[in-house]
């Protein structure tokens, strides 16, 4: 085992009890369900909690616990991941990432479960099934790409003062560059999560809700980067 100093992992103590144990612990393991909806790009994917649901009864039914210790180091979020065995056996290694999108406590959350998720699951070797029971060897058959959605067509131009009927017209709040194209797309997809009150708007509801969740800016002020950030929070989704 000299040579483990060479590779992207240490490992120290009873190695021989570990594996063998590790390996009674994937064979009792099924699959991780990918039950969890990535609402930006039409998927789903096994989230933090169908992975550890898969991974711990078998892990911890033979005496080996996961530890999983988050850290920060030259601007990125770092993820050491152990497993340990009763015996005293351990094995551990170390995966990184750049923050998702933005830079705040949610950003660092997000980028926190998506190493822990994939840590996990590439320590045990856990496949990932869809949600309904789907075989591995027919995961593997071609699928019929999905048809593209229809273009939403363009809204009609807004009427002159003329056609008003004249008078003063309050004018519209200022927009963050990004925000003009994509402010309809935006809430169409945010109304989705969100349930606006009696006379209340659905961006005034997003607004609540976005300053709820800990977000500063409006929507209006946030870049598209930003808004998928809030988006994800409100879907419940975790990255």
């Amino acid at each position: 085992m000299d040579n483990s100093t060479d590779m992207n992992f240490t490992m120290g103590g009873d190695i021989a009890a570990l594996f063998g144990a590790l390996a009674k612990a994937q064979g009792q393991m099924g699959a991780a369900k990918k039950g969890a909806k990535n609402p930006h790009f039409k998927s789903t994917f096994a989230d933090l909690a169908s992975v550890l649901e898969a991974i711990m009864p078998a892990l911890n039914a033979n005496g080996i616990a996961l530890v999983q210790l988050p850290g920060f180091e030259d601007g990125m979020v770092t993820m050491t991941t152990t497993l340990c065995h009763s015996s005293g056996g351990w094995m551990a290694s170390q995966a990184g990432s750049p923050l998702g999108r933005g830079s705040g406590p949610q950003a660092v959350g997000s980028t926190i479960s998506y190493l822990r998720r994939y840590c996990a699951q590439s320590a045990c070797a856990l496949p990932a099934l869809d949600d309904d029971s789907e075989s591995a060897m027919g995961s593997y058959r071609s699928k019929p790409s999905a048809p593209r959605p229809s273009p939403q067509p363009k809204p009609a131009p807004r009427p002159t003062p003329e056609e008003r009927g004249g008078g003063f017209q309050k004018a519209a709040p200022p927009f963050h560059p990004s925000w003009k194209k994509e402010h309809s797309g935006f809430l169409t997809e945010a109304a989705k999560y969100v349930t606006p009150k009696e006379g209340q708007s659905v961006l005034d509801c997003v607004k609540l809700e976005a300053a709820s969740l800990g977000f500063v800016k409006s929507p209006a002020d946030m870049d598209s980067g930003e808004r998928d950030s809030l988006l994800a929070e409100l879907s419940g989704e975790l990255m």
